[in-house]
């Protein structure tokens, strides 16, 4: 009997010790990391994954998503030192979501820290803007070629002084000559804050597309575009007409008029 007792006083020690170390398990299994740093700075936000890695060379695609697009500016992918990067991508959606992926080789065996080591980092700028903390969701996550849990990470910025205005967008000045006479060049200044493909979509005031031009990928600065609407327009008429300025950290509309 008090051997029974013994092994029932066991088995309860054992289930109790277990439930104690669920939530235990739970946060160190967490792939949430922070990046913390002043505005202006480059931060790298770590990437971690709880899924097995089973081979050296991997690729990990998704879409992140930005709680607070004005504290952070995501830039780019790296890897932790003796790992390569193969190849990358990240695509602006709008200014709180971007697709990406990126292919990784990873450092030599003994440099790896089972399943929860960085496997990545998301590069960008610490930005000064409505608010000093960004919660950064990895969604809709595949690693190879099957899905896993989404993971999150959070950038935190601090300010010294004043906080400066969100900055992060493309500026379009007004047309010169506006309105402009039928057949005379007409040319905008605009200024880009990273490299970027510069493309011009031309709308009637109906919202019909007109032509689209590209300006090409322009580097980080102000430019200016010229157009001849009697040359690319072949049934342009006088009248009022939008253009929209696309690039990848913002699109611009503005209204112009051409008149006899």
């Amino acid at each position: 009997m008090k051997r029974l007792d013994m092994m029932n006083n066991c088995a309860i020690l054992l289930l109790t010790l277990s439930i104690l170390a669920l939530p235990l398990y739970t946060q160190a299994q967490s792939p949430i990391d922070t990046a913390r740093g002043s505005v202006g700075q480059k931060l790298l936000l770590p990437v971690r994954l709880t899924e097995p890695l089973s081979s050296d060379v991997f690729m990990l695609s998704g879409t992140l998503i930005l709680s607070n697009p004005t504290v952070f500016f995501p830039e780019a992918f790296n890897v932790p030192q003796g790992a390569s990067l193969l190849a990358s991508s990240l695509t602006r959606v709008n200014d709180s979501t971007y697709t990406f992926f990126c292919s990784v080789r990873r450092p030599a065996p003994n440099a790896i820290n089972n399943n929860r080591d960085t496997v990545c980092f998301l590069a960008g700028e610490a930005l000064a803007g409505s608010d000093s903390l960004c919660v950064v969701r990895f969604t809709k996550l595949v690693l190879g070629n099957r899905s896993i849990a989404d993971v999150q990470g959070i950038i935190l910025t601090r300010s010294f002084g004043t906080p400066l205005p969100y900055v992060r967008f493309a500026e379009l000045g007004q047309s010169y000559p506006n309105p402009a006479p039928h057949g005379t060049l007409i040319t905008w200044a605009y200024r880009i804050d990273k490299a970027s493909e510069v493309v011009f979509d031309f709308y009637n005031v109906l919202g019909q597309r007109i032509v689209t031009v590209s300006d090409g990928v322009q580097p980080f600065g102000v430019h200016y575009f010229k157009l001849n609407p009697a040359v690319l327009f072949e049934t342009f008429s006088t009248g009022a007409f939008w253009v929209q300025m696309r690039t990848n950290s913002g699109n611009v509309l503005q209204r112009f008029a051409i008149i006899e």
